[in-house]
């Protein structure tokens, strides 16, 4: 029997990152022990080790959790877009459901450390889309779509820190996903169409035009 199926052994692991999110609610993760964790999950150190290395391992973890629920998503909105059914709200949809999924531990990550972890989660975001273009493309992702792809990772994690920050409803904050996705996803969708990473950007006078439609479509 697996790890993953011993009741005992689930119990201590939600207890211990039960433990580690609220000791993180109150203070920087430099300043957590694994002592702390223990004392709060009622776990001993040796249970705890038999779960993670350490704490840092411990929220590496939890994020690679994170970063493997996002690219999921983004791999099934990047197969709409190749058979041609994928937009905007599609992808802002999945990557807010992301958000959603792992929102206790985000809403805590997102408020902590003077804007450290929101650095972190915009990597990690980055990455998630940069692997997916390359997978959905069998391209390395040029230069100008890299800087566009930052930009709406940026913009992604800025929402999420001000939706789960003050409890905007989710379909608010997927609807304002999806004006960010927007350039993003028209050109992934143009690039699919030719099957080449040097097709054609959105033009600085069609991505406003393209935002105002979406923004008028949610409102």
């Amino acid at each position: 029997m697996g790890k993953g199926n011993d009741l005992r052994y689930v119990k201590v692991e939600e207890a211990i990152r039960a433990a580690f999110l609220e000791l993180l609610e109150g203070r920087p993760l430099e300043s957590i022990t694994v002592s702390q964790i223990c004392q709060l999950a009622r776990c001993s150190r040796n249970a705890f080790y038999s779960h993670h290395a350490g704490r840092d391992e411990l929220c590496s973890a939890l994020l690679d959790e994170f970063s493997d629920t996002l690219r999921v998503a983004c791999a099934e909105e990047n197969e709409r877009l190749r058979h041609g059914v994928g937009d905007s709200r599609g992808i802002a949809g999945s990557v807010i459901g992301a958000f959603r999924a792992h929102e206790a531990l985000l809403r805590v990550l997102l408020a902590s450390d003077n804007g450290v972890f929101a650095c972190v989660l915009r990597d990690v975001v980055e990455r998630a889309y940069l692997d997916s273009l390359e997978a959905l493309t069998g391209e390395r992702p040029n230069q100008r779509l890299r800087l566009m792809v930052s930009y709406a990772s940026a913009g992604v994690v800025a929402l999420a820190t001000r939706w789960l920050g003050e409890g905007i409803a989710f379909e608010e904050a997927s609807e304002a996903c999806a004006v960010v996705q927007v350039p993003v996803s028209e050109t992934i969708k143009r690039q699919v169409g030719l099957g080449r990473m040097t097709s054609r950007l959105p033009t600085p006078h069609e991505i406003p035009s393209t935002i105002g439609g979406c923004h008028d479509r949610c409102v």
